[in-house]
């Protein structure tokens, strides 16, 4: 593999649950993409539908495609802890293979993106050592309403990192809640990573954030902040959150109250223990600074 190869190569896990009506979309649009991925791992997650015959004819198919068939019976926890399982068994089998890579990329399957989307992204991480995380931006397929993020936080559904940097904060874990992306890029900014949001490449959405376990969306916005507390959030930025999403994202108030709500909620309940205590003191001196309700001055809780 000459340099330039080398410096662009990126691999790809999908965990994948009853998606029998989106991989093959998104097969398609990985079999167009103008820089293909060394690997694609598909970890078929216990499916009831046809997700596993579609992963094995895609192997079948296409040489840098790979399938892994996680047993229904070694599912715990609930929908994102059994979905970070499975990324993790695609991560164990990735392992094992002879292959270097620069980037390694969380793809779920409900995703669509032009043929140049990767390109851009690699191509972002080669050009910058310091870049740690980073994703680009989506909307949903109903062609209107277009997801805005903020920060230097990045769509879980797209993630890449650099794999220096998922290796140094051990990847992905399997929170009660969900916001395994979150935290990864909070360690990954601890450990003196850059993360950073790439809104000029977007992919599609075909599929609302946070419902894909089947729950309404009162109770997707509810999880999401149990999963804030979980992670840290501290109390002024949580609050802070509800009074602009109420304003700014619809529906207006209601999704923001729910939201809030889990977040108040998290407090009375049992911590899972997978978030380090001093990840939590970092974010929490991050956010206040952010607020400017403290100095800004070198966060003390860094591990670089």
């Amino acid at each position: 593999m000459n340099i330039e190869a080398k410096n662009k190569s990126y691999v790809l896990i999908t965990p994948a649950y009853n998606e029998e009506d989106n991989l093959p979309r998104l097969a398609e649009s990985i079999i167009k993409q103008n820089l293909k991925p060394v690997m694609w791992v598909i970890v078929n997650d216990g499916s009831s539908d046809a997700t596993g015959t579609i992963v094995d004819e895609l192997a079948a198919q296409h040489e840098f495609i790979h399938a892994v068939h996680v047993d229904p019976a070694s599912k715990k926890g609930l929908y994102y802890a059994k979905k970070i399982h499975a990324f993790n068994a695609g991560y164990a089998y990735l392992e094992k293979q002879d292959i270097d890579y620069l980037c390694l990329g969380n793809l779920d399957a409900d995703i669509s993106m032009p043929a140049d989307y990767y390109d851009n992204v690699v191509s972002t991480f080669a050009a910058n050592d310091d870049l740690g995380v980073a994703a680009g931006s989506y909307r949903y397929s109903d062609g209107v309403s277009k997801v805005q993020w903020s920060g230097n936080y990045v769509p879980g559904s797209i993630l890449m990192s650099r794999r220096a940097c998922y290796e140094q904060v051990d990847g992905y874990r399997a929170l009660k809640y969900g916001a395994e992306d979150t935290l990864l890029c909070i360690m990954a900014e601890q450990y003196g990573w850059r993360v950073q949001y790439l809104p000029q490449f977007q992919v599609v959405q075909h599929r609302v954030v946070g419902t894909a376990e089947g729950t309404s969306f009162v109770e997707a916005r509810y999880r999401q902040g149990l999963s804030e507390q979980n992670v840290g959030y501290s109390l002024p930025y949580a609050l802070g959150k509800f009074v602009r999403g109420a304003f700014l994202h619809k529906p207006y108030f209601f999704g923001s109250f729910c939201r809030f709500a889990g977040y108040v909620a998290g407090f009375f309940q049992a911590d899972d223990g997978l978030v380090p205590p001093e990840t939590k003191k970092f974010l929490r001196h991050k956010q206040l600074v952010q607020m400017k309700l403290k100095p800004n001055k070198a966060n003390p809780h860094s591990q670089s």
